[in-house]
C-alpha cells in the first residue's frame, strides 16, 4: 500500500495537486493475467507517453485547459493532435523545418511535405527549384502557414467547392487524417487536389503536396496525380494527351515510386482504398 504525501489544506496551497489512484491490489512480479483476458500492469498509470498522447505540454493543456476540458472523451485524441500541431506551425519563419521531398520518378514535378515543417509564410519557389512552386495544403487544423501572395484559395468546408481566382499559389483543404473524412476526401478532396494540379503542371509549375503528417493524405493526393498526369516512365503528359489507363498495377507501381522517394510514407488502408476508387470507379458509382 503507498502512503499519500502530508499536502496542505486548499486554502494555503500554491497549487492544486492531482493524486492518480489505481484501485487494485498489488502483485509480486508487476503483472497479473486476469480470467476474462487482460492483463493489468502496475504502474503503467503514470505512463504519460499514454495519457499526455501525441506532445501534449504542461504549458499547451493551460493555453487549451477550457476548450480541452470542454471535449468528450471519444474526440480528445482529435483536439489533442490539433493543439500540439498548431504550437509547431508558424515556428520557422522563412525557413523550413524539413525540405519537402521530391518524387524522383518525376524529376521533382511532384514534391510531398508536412504542414509542421512548413516555414510560417509559404514561398513561392524552393531551393534548388528550376520552377515556381505550387502547393496543395492538407490540414484538419488552424492556423495554416500563411501566402506569400493572396493568390490562394481555400476549401474550408468538405462541402464547397472552392472557387476560382486569378493564377491561385495555394489550394487550401481542410480534412481530418486516417480514417476520419474518408467520404469527403474522395467526393471533395481527391477532385479539388486533381483539378487544381492538373492546372498548376499545365502551366509549368512544381507542386509539393502537404499534410499533416506528411505520410498520409498527401501520399493520397499524389498516388492520384501520379496516375492521372504522369506516363509509366514518370514523364508529365502533354496537355489533352490519353492518360495511361488505370489499374491495380500502375497504382501499385506509383505507390513504389512515393515510397522509393520518400520511405517514411505510411498512406493508412483507408486511404489507399479511397483513391483505388477514385481512379478506378467512374464518379456515380463512388461510395455515397
Amino acid at each position: 500500500m503507498s502512503i499519500f504525501p502530508d499536502l496542505p489544506t486548499h486554502e494555503h496551497a500554491k497549487y492544486l495537486p492531482i493524486i492518480c489512484v489505481s484501485a487494485s491490489r498489488q502483485v509480486h512480479d508487476g503483472v497479473e493475467r486476469r480470467l476474462n483476458g487482460f492483463s493489468y500492469v502496475q504502474g503503467s498509470g503514470d505512463d504519460h507517453e499514454l495519457w499526455g498522447m501525441q506532445g501534449l505540454t504542461p504549458a499547451l493543456f493551460w493555453k487549451h485547459r477550457e476548450e480541452l476540458l470542454g471535449t468528450s472523451r471519444g474526440e480528445l485524441p482529435h483536439a489533442v493532435e490539433g493543439f500540439v500541431q498548431q504550437s509547431k506551425v508558424g515556428q520557422h519563419g522563412t525557413e523550413w523545418r524539413a525540405q519537402p521531398t521530391p518524387v524522383t520518378a518525376t524529376s521533382g514535378q511532384l514534391l510531398i511535405g508536412s504542414v509542421p515543417d512548413m516555414p510560417s509564410e509559404v514561398p513561392c519557389t524552393l531551393p534548388g527549384a528550376d520552377s515556381p512552386v505550387s502547393f496543395v495544403i492538407v490540414s484538419a487544423h488552424t492556423p495554416l502557414p500563411q501566402s506569400c501572395s493572396d493568390n490562394d484559395i481555400e476549401l474550408a468546408e468538405p462541402q464547397k467547392d472552392p472557387q476560382p481566382q486569378k493564377d491561385p499559389h495555394i489550394l487550401r483543404l481542410k480534412l481530418a487524417e486516417g480514417k476520419k473524412d474518408q467520404l469527403a476526401f474522395l467526393q471533395t478532396v481527391l477532385p479539388a487536389a486533381t483539378r487544381f494540379i492538373k492546372a498548376r503542371l499545365a502551366r509549368g509549375n512544381a507542386v509539393c503536396i502537404c499534410c499533416d503528417t506528411g505520410k498520409d493524405a498527401s501520399i493520397g493526393i499524389a498516388l492520384a496525380a501520379l496516375q492521372l498526369f504522369f506516363d509509366d516512365g514518370g514523364a508529365l503528359l502533354e496537355p489533352g494527351a490519353a492518360g495511361c489507363t488505370a489499374s491495380k498495377d500502375s497504382i501499385r507501381t506509383r505507390l513504389q515510386w512515393i515510397i522509393a522517394s520518400k520511405p517514411a510514407a505510411n498512406p493508412s488502408r483507408a486511404t489507399l482504398k479511397r483513391v483505388n476508387e477514385f481512379l478506378l470507379s467512374p464518379p456515380s458509382f463512388r461510395r455515397r
